[in-house]
């Protein structure tokens, strides 16, 4: 059946993190409660597993990364009707020349301007940060930033996340991810009661809840 074939590639897919019949379900089902398809290419959801081995017993837990296309999806299916296609997404440096109050000013000007913002939200001037500029149909026009700090690389690469490896993509995806919770609601809304959820299977796991703070507590 079309549930057995669905868990089948699930587990194929990535044998490391998905194990059983049981997980593979639960993720498939946090999928669909969130209008995301983890079995196309590319993918709109990617697994991830937390371990925790503390008193001898060990326990996993799996949350899920959320790609920019998943992002995008979720507001489309969920808000067809009022879908205007997604936002245009550029580096911060980028969306301030652009201004028109910044016209003709030296593009020096420009970086130190960027640098400034850059320490502002996140205390890195040489993050990679990324500006997404869109609305929905009949609201105003939302600019809607993300950034992803060297520190946040580092992390990154010792958990082995899928950030370690473009971490300029990574910003974009949290400017997409900011647009969406800002300019439709109703993914917000069901994106505070699913990872209320992950917050609680995964209990005990330091990891997977440090984790899901940073990843979704943008949605409060």
């Amino acid at each position: 059946n079309d549930l057995g074939r669905a868990l089948n590639m699930l587990s194929m897919r990535y044998p490391s993190v998905i194990k059983d019949t049981a997980t593979a379900a639960l993720f498939l089902v946090d999928c669909q409660r969130l209008d995301l398809d983890p079995l196309i290419q590319p993918a709109e959801a990617v697994p991830v597993a937390f371990t925790s081995k503390k008193g001898g017993h060990e326990k996993t837990t799996i949350s899920m990364i959320i790609t920019s296309d998943g992002w995008l999806s979720m507001s489309a299916r969920g808000c067809h009707e009022d879908y205007l296609g997604p936002p245009k997404c550029m580096r911060l440096e980028d969306y301030l020349s652009s201004l028109e109050e910044n016209k003709g000013r030296p593009y020096e000007e420009i970086q130190k301007i960027a640098q400034d913002i850059k320490k502002s939200e996140t205390e890195d001037p040489e993050a990679w940060y990324c500006v997404a500029v869109g609305k929905r149909r009949g609201g105003d026009e939302a600019v809607c930033y993300g950034g992803f700090t060297h520190e946040e690389l580092q992390k990154a690469k010792s958990n082995r996340l899928p950030a370690a490896s473009a971490p300029g993509n990574q910003a974009r995806r949290r400017a997409i991810k900011h647009w969406v919770r800002d300019v439709f609601p109703e993914c917000r809304q069901r994106m505070i009661e699913v990872t209320s959820e992950w917050m609680r299977r995964s209990e005990g796991i330091r990891e997977a809840q440090t984790y899901i703070d940073a990843e979704y507590s943008f949605i409060e």
